[in-house]
C-alpha cells in the first residue's frame, strides 16, 4: 500500500527548550504560498497562531477549555519580518515565547526556521485576554488559569507604525465577507483580512515579495457588513522604499483594520494569465544578471537566447536571398530584356543597435 501523503499543514512534533521556548514543526503546503510561490501574509499569521495555540495549550489549556470557563485571546497587533521564502512541502519549525508581559497586554514572538536552523521569518505579536462576563480586557496577573511567565529575546522587524486613515489614501474597492470568512465566533477571522488588503493592490505590486508586513485589528468585521478598502499609492510608495498602507473600515468611516507592507525592490512573475505573467519579468538588470539588452530593454537569459538566435536566423536568411540573387543575375540572357544586376546598395545587411552579446 502506497502511504497516504501529509495533510495541509500537518504538524509533525512540538517540545519545549530550557528556557521555555515551544517549539512547533509543522508542513508548509503548497496553498499557504501563492502563485509567485510567495508565502501568504495570510499563511504567515496563520502558523504563528497555530504554535502560538499549541504553546498555550500545552502550559495551561485548550481554547475550548479556556471559553468554557469565560475568557478568550484577542491578537490586536503583529509585526511581521520575511527573510526568506520557504519551500512548499518542507518542514519549518515555528519557535514561539512571551517576551514581555505588562498591564493588559502580553508580548508574544516568533521565529520560523527551516530543516537547516536557518531563520525564515520572525514576528512579534500582542495579545490580550478578554473576559467574556464583562466583554472587556483584563489584566494580565488577575488571569486565574495561569501565571505567566517571560523569556528576554527580541526579534529584528521593523519599527512599529501607526496604521490609520489618511489624506493620502482613496477608495480603491468595497468588500463584502462571505459565510466562509466567518469563525467560529462568529465574525471574520482574523487571518482573512490581509488577504482582503492584498487583492486591491496592483497587480505590479502584488507580484512582488513581502519583505515586511504590520497588521492592526480595530474593530470585527460581521457576514452583512460592507468593508470600504482604501490604500496610497502603492505603485509609488514601492518606489520610494516607503509602506503600502491598506485600510478596511465602514461606510461611516469607522476603521476595522489596518495593513502596511513593504516589497522587494525587484520582482520575478512565475505564473499568472496577465499579459507578460507567464514569463519573468525583471525590473533590474544588474540585481538578476540580465546582461543583454536590445534596443535599452533588459532581458531574461531564456529571452537572451531567443534573441541572440533570431538576429542570426535574420542575417541567414539575408544573405541567403543575397546568393540566390546574385545567382539569377549571372543566368540571365543579354540582350534589351536581359534583368540588371543589383547593385551592392540593393540588398542591405540588418544591424541591431546595440549589438546583442551572448
Amino acid at each position: 500500500d502506497m502511504p497516504l501523503g501529509p495533510r495541509r499543514g500537518e504538524m509533525y512534533r512540538q517540545w519545549r527548550d530550557e528556557d521555555m521556548t515551544f517549539n512547533l514543526e509543522r508542513q508548509v503546503s503548497f496553498d499557504m504560498l501563492d502563485c509567485n510561490r510567495h508565502l501568504k501574509a495570510a499563511e504567515a499569521l496563520r502558523l504563528f497562531g497555530d504554535a502560538a495555540n499549541a504553546d498555550f495549550a500545552d502550559t495551561c489549556c485548550t481554547h475550548q477549555e479556556m471559553v468554557a470557563e469565560g475568557y478568550y485571546f484577542i491578537i490586536t497587533r503583529a509585526n511581521c519580518r520575511l527573510l526568506k521564502q520557504p519551500q512548499d512541502e518542507s518542514r519549518v519549525t515555528i519557535r514561539t515565547w512571551p517576551s514581555s508581559v505588562k498591564g493588559m497586554q502580553v508580548t508574544r514572538n516568533f521565529e520560523v526556521l527551516d530543516a537547516q536552523g536557518e531563520v525564515l521569518a520572525q514576528c512579534e505579536s500582542y495579545y490580550l485576554i478578554i473576559d467574556s462576563k464583562v466583554g472587556r480586557p483584563i489584566r494580565i496577573t488577575n488571569f486565574p488559569l495561569m501565571e505567566m511567565y517571560e523569556v528576554n529575546r527580541d526579534v529584528d522587524v521593523a519599527k512599529r507604525q501607526r496604521i490609520k486613515l489618511s489624506d493620502d489614501m482613496s477608495e480603491v474597492a468595497r468588500v463584502q465577507p462571505r459565510f466562509s470568512d466567518l469563525d467560529a465566533n462568529g465574525h471574520v477571522t482574523n487571518t482573512h483580512y490581509p488577504t482582503f488588503a492584498y487583492d486591491v493592490l496592483p497587480a505590479e505590486v502584488r507580484d512582488r515579495e513581502w519583505t515586511d508586513f504590520q497588521i492592526e485589528f480595530a474593530a470585527e468585521v460581521h457576514l452583512g457588513d460592507e468593508v470600504v478598502m482604501h490604500t496610497n499609492n502603492a505603485q509609488e510608495a514601492v518606489v520610494a522604499g516607503d509602506w503600502v498602507k491598506v485600510v478596511g473600515a465602514q461606510p461611516d468611516g469607522t476603521t476595522n483594520f489596518g495593513c502596511l507592507f513593504k516589497f522587494a525592490e525587484s520582482f520575478k512573475v512565475r505564473y499568472g494569465r496577465g499579459a507578460g505573467a507567464s514569463r519573468p519579468v525583471f525590473d533590474s538588470p544588474r540585481r538578476h544578471g540580465a546582461k543583454t539588452c536590445l534596443g535599452g530593454l533588459a532581458l531574461a537569459p531564456t529571452a537572451r537566447i531567443l534573441a541572440c538566435a533570431t538576429v542570426v536566423f535574420v542575417r541567414v536568411a539575408l544573405r541567403c536571398a543575397q546568393d540566390v540573387d546574385n545567382k539569377r543575375s549571372q543566368a540571365a540572357p543579354c540582350g534589351n530584356n536581359s534583368r540588371r544586376k543589383p547593385s551592392g546598395n540593393s540588398v542591405k545587411e540588418i544591424h541591431v543597435a546595440p549589438r546583442v552579446c551572448c
